[in-house]
């Protein structure tokens, strides 16, 4: 879907209500809409669903946006770091 999450999310959600996430490539970059998206589909995450963040750590101020998102939604004993690449991280819920 185009456009900002905030306008879409609702709607994908509401296609696809009873419907748990396998996996979600979150790809907002900056903190807001990432805490949004996060906030909306952990209700609906189960155990194993994997969660893909383009820019999680490793640039300057990533401690500010993904990260920052990540670790106000999901305490640090509710996922598992699974894979790493340069910005990049997989996390699974458990």
């Amino acid at each position: 879907m185009k456009g900002w999450v905030q306008d879409t999310v609702e709607n994908f959600l509401g296609e696809h209500a009873g419907e748990t996430v396998a996996f979600a490539h979150l790809d907002m970059d900056t903190y807001s809409p990432t805490k949004y998206v996060l906030e909306r589909l952990k209700p609906i995450c189960t155990s194993g669903t994997v969660l893909l963040f383009d820019e999680l750590y490793g640039y300057p101020s990533w401690r500010e946006h993904e990260f920052k998102a990540l670790m106000e939604v999901y305490s640090e004993d509710e996922f598992e770091y699974l894979a790493f690449g340069n910005l990049q991280c997989a996390i699974v819920v458990k």
